[in-house]
């Protein structure tokens, strides 16, 4: 049982890397020695997040989120290649993906953006705009999902 709870967190916190490499910190030098021969063909950000979840969770956890694009690298393939198909289902909504865009430089597509009610009509993608955050009060009021030429400071780009 503790298998499928460690699979649950993993599954629920392994793109949360996503966020942190955009702020273009370094993730710890524990995480510098992993390559893409490890983390797999788009999978860099899971170093940033098993830097943020092994403050957290357990090994296995980690290990789970860091080879979650190359589950054959895994501790537990078996368990990592569930996680691998289930977050390649949950991205099939990014179908316009350029592998040759910027990461740090591409605004995220927010999830509302992506929910249909019924008898309402498809909504426009929504995108969580490029700014700098902090903890102050009011800060968080940028994170109000905008229309794509409004995310960059009025300039287009190519999602």
């Amino acid at each position: 049982m503790k298998n499928v709870e460690n699979l649950k967190i993993a599954a629920l916190l392994h793109d949360i890397g996503k966020f942190y490499q955009r702020t273009d910190k370094s993730h710890s030098e524990e995480y510098k020695k992993y390559s893409q021969d490890d983390y797999g063909k788009n999978g860099a950000h899971a170093k940033w997040s098993c830097d943020f979840l092994d403050k957290y969770y357990n090994d296995d956890i980690v290990d789970l989120v860091l080879y979650h694009h190359n589950h054959t690298k895994s501790n537990y393939p078996d368990l990592c290649s569930i996680l691998k198909k289930a977050d390649h289902h949950s991205a099939s909504e990014r179908e316009d993906i350029d592998d040759t865009q910027e990461v740090n430089k591409t605004p995220l597509i927010s999830l509302f953006s992506k929910i249909v009610l019924e008898g309402n009509g498809k909504v426009d993608e929504q995108y969580i705009p490029l700014n700098k955050l902090s903890l102050d009060d009011g800060s968080f009021n940028n994170l109000k999902p905008a229309a794509k030429k409004d995310t960059m400071g009025g300039m287009e780009f190519s999602t």
